[in-house]
């Protein structure tokens, strides 16, 4: 649901640039405007996977724990009795499940009646009979009853059986209309709006955009049926006859609308020249804006106060009371394994059964009991966290969300050989025991920024810098008390690969932990007092 609400929110972003774009330069020609809002559908259907392939940093916010942030732990619970096969004999349902479960049961309805639709006006084109005359032109066009109006399904055109005693110019505009429809594929465009609709019906933009895409494509084939039309008063006319006949059909593009029949009248009527064709100049021209305002808004990130209320709000569900329940030791073995966080791939998460019990920690570092609150979700009582594991439908754990001080970070689970390539590597660096290059500089500029209450968003990775101003008020006392920095010591490369200092003040002294990434930006920290 935080992929799809993300994905949302930033083709809305996308639909507003483009119609700002669009009325600072006055754009009105249908042609241009339709390229612009067909390439919005595209990235707006796209978007998810767009949010993967633009390299930027992703909306989710990664953070570490600060060990001498003594952080509120949930409230233990006993936990449930089990069942007489094993099970729980309760499931708690969060609020992710059931916002995930209202989102697909709103979403299935409109696919569903979207594919009856289809499937629907597919019969009613294989039914309907085959014109073969001069007046069609070439285009695939058929005659059924079941119609009043010219309708295009695909690139087929349907009319009426009472079109065959119309006159011909009546007959020419209607078929310059439709034929506009079929040629420029405009049923498979507004196909692809009506699925972005079904997929993100919370977003108000996919509607808007598939009222604005429907529109479009009505004063383009207007503009084309008024080119060969006898004058502008007389293909109003039949505007306005066909629209007294409409009926609902369920899928495909009507000549006319009796919701939108009077504004395209009035501007009909309204004179001026007809709009001149999309050259492949100018589509190359929107191309060339539209592409990288496309990119723009699939890998933009959040500015620090929207993040930072992302983090809050994260930390707060975090942070609520969980019930545990019972689940039976073979159960909790399939769950046992090592999980590489995408943020930090080189220090995987270890979870492992001790005694039916299921315990959890980065390698290298402490374990820690996670309790089970479903027969896929944990939690801890240590500090505010739970475990979300993911399992395919043969069973198999294949990956795991790990809901962690206000961060989101997904792990996938690694098979034996690449779990024991990770053990070599931190082996190897623990046996080295150096410190990364930089790391201590790294460290005295992030006290620095906390005792200033001022985090710097460039030196931390993965969007970090949010989650570690939603806790300066609980960790920048401390820092301020201790008054500057006098010296920094290296004590070695800890258990879990992290460079180890000891941090001396004016007041006080912090042992710190910290690892840096290959671009000397910190992705881990944290730090305790002396013992």
């Amino acid at each position: 649901m935080m992929l799809l609400a993300e994905a949302a929110l930033r083709s809305s972003l996308l639909t507003a640039a483009v119609w700002l774009a669009l009325k600072l330069f006055r754009i009105r020609n249908p042609h241009t405007r339709m390229a612009a809002w067909s390439g919005v559908l595209i990235a707006s259907l796209a978007m998810p996977a767009l949010m993967r392939w633009v390299p930027a940093e992703a909306l989710p916010v990664p953070a570490d724990f600060y060990r001498g942030w003594d952080a509120q732990a949930v409230a233990p619970t006993p936990p449930l009795p089990a069942a007489a096969d094993g099970t729980a004999t309760a499931i708690g349902l969060s609020w992710n499940t059931a916002i995930l479960s209202l989102y697909l049961t709103v979403a299935s309805l409109l696919t569903v009646r979207l594919m009856l639709g289809l499937a629907r006006s597919l019969r009613l084109l294989r039914l309907a009979a085959r014109v073969a005359a001069d007046w069609t032109e070439g285009h695939d066009v058929r005659l059924s009853a079941d119609l009043a109006m010219p309708v295009t399904i695909g690139r087929s055109i349907l009319l009426p059986v009472d079109f065959l005693g119309w006159d011909a110019a009546r007959r020419r505009a209607v078929l310059a209309h439709e034929a506009s429809h079929a040629v420029r594929g405009d049923f498979y465009i507004l196909l692809l709006a009506a699925l972005n609709c079904s997929l993100f019906w919370f977003n108000p933009a996919a509607w808007w955009l598939d009222s604005a895409l429907a529109d479009l494509a009505e004063a383009r084939s207007d503009a084309a049926a008024l080119a060969v039309a006898a004058d502008r008063l007389s293909y109003a006319r039949i505007l306005i006859e066909l629209a007294g006949q409409a009926r609902r059909i369920p899928t495909g593009v009507a000549m006319a609308r009796r919701s939108t029949v009077r504004r395209r009248v009035e501007a009909i009527l309204a004179g001026g020249a007809l709009p001149a064709r999309l050259t492949a100049g100018r589509l190359a021209l929107v191309a060339a804006g539209m592409i990288p305002a496309i990119l723009t808004a699939a890998g933009a990130t959040t500015s620090p106060g929207s993040a930072d209320l992302l983090v809050r709000q994260r930390m707060a569900d975090q942070a609520r009371p969980r019930t545990a329940i019972a689940l039976a030791p073979e159960v909790l073995a399939k769950f046992a394994g090592y999980y590489a966080i995408s943020s930090a791939p080189e220090l995987p998460l270890v979870v492992t059964v001790e005694n039916g019990h299921l315990f959890a920690g980065l390698l290298g570092q402490p374990t820690s009991e996670i309790f089970p609150e479903s027969d896929h979700e944990f939690f801890t009582r240590e500090l505010p966290g739970q475990e979300e594991f993911r399992i395919d439908p043969a069973g198999r754990v294949t990956s795991v969300v790990l809901h962690w001080n206000g961060s989101e970070l997904p792990a996938t689970r690694l098979d034996p050989a690449a779990a024991r390539k990770v053990q070599v590597a931190l082996a190897g660096r623990i046996a080295a025991n150096r410190p990364q290059p930089d790391s201590e500089a790294a460290l005295r500029g992030h006290i620095a920024q906390i005792q200033r209450g001022e985090i710097d968003d460039g030196s931390l990775a993965y969007g970090m810098a949010a989650s570690i101003r939603a806790m300066l008020p609980q960790i920048r006392p401390d820092m301020v008390a201790l008054g500057p920095v006098v010296a920094v010591a290296f004590e070695g490369v800890g258990p879990d690969g992290m460079d180890i200092y000891r941090v001396t003040h004016a007041h006080g002294a912090r042992r710190w932990r910290i690892r840096l990434t290959s671009e000397g930006r910190i992705e881990s920290m944290w730090f305790s007092p002396l013992t």
